[in-house]
């Protein structure tokens, strides 16, 4: 059973942190766009913001309904990060007892 299990885990963990470095660069490319440090209209950028936004906003969505804006801050991609670091600590917990 741990010959299966410990893959996958470790595997659902690269992955997590994948999905972290999607959040950080989603956040840091709107913020580029917003203050017009970057083309929105640049084929590259439009391509970026539309692949990360389609597998990103649906669960920043979902917090966002729950927390609400302070002023014109978005806290919900921290806390959608500190929810997969909190998932990653109870995935290593699971890998030390095996």
């Amino acid at each position: 059973m741990d010959i299966i299990l410990i893959p996958l885990i470790q595997l659902i963990d690269y992955g997590l942190r994948l999905y972290i470095w999607a959040i950080i660069i989603y956040t840091l490319l709107n913020m580029c766009i917003s203050f017009q440090m970057v083309n929105p209209y640049n084929q590259f950028i439009k391509i970026s913001e539309q692949f990360l936004s389609r597998i990103i906003d649906p669960i920043l969505n979902r917090i966002r309904r729950i927390v609400p804006f302070f002023g014109s801050v978005d806290l919900s991609p921290l806390i959608l990060i500190f929810t997969i670091y909190l998932i990653q600590g109870i995935l290593n917990q699971i890998l030390i007892r095996l």
